[in-house]
């Protein structure tokens, strides 16, 4: 029984090396990776009420959570959702001098380097604007 198993074994590894030819190698599959071009991430600069600092922001899926040193350094802590669109963000806010509430990211149209946003539907400070590597926003810093 194991001479019937060889021979072919053997007839078939000769070929191989006669001609030359290669088994077929696989060739991976891969699942093509769609990533917008809106991504919410990074560090941005943000100005409020005159006053400019920087905000970090990092983005687990459609989750959000950020943080920023507002002068004379009051920390902001926001946590929020990224639209399905990725064009805007919303969640809710705590600062170390015990203020809450909610705000509102949105992208300016044509950009993913620039936003415009909301404090307390748009009743808390503001407006304010934020930006990214070297677009900067225009002064003053008005909502959309």
């Amino acid at each position: 029984m194991m001479k019937k198993i060889v021979f072919p074994l053997v007839l078939l590894m000769s070929l191989v090396a006669c001609t030359g030819a290669q088994a077929p190698v696989p060739t991976p599959t891969r699942t093509p990776v769609i990533v917008s071009a809106m991504n919410w991430y990074g560090t941005w600069e943000v100005k409020l009420n005159g006053d400019s600092f920087s905000m970090v922001v990092e983005r687990t899926g459609n989750l959000i959570v950020a943080w920023a040193i507002e002068p004379p350094g009051l920390r902001f802590d926001f946590v929020g959702t990224v639209s399905e669109d990725d064009s805007t963000v919303t969640g809710t806010y705590v600062t170390s001098g015990g203020a809450d509430g909610t705000f509102g990211w949105q992208l300016l149209d044509g950009s993913i380097n620039q936003f415009h946003g909301f404090v307390d539907g748009g009743n808390g400070p503001g407006p304010y604007c934020g930006w990214r590597n070297t677009n900067p926003m225009p002064d003053p810093c008005l909502g959309p």
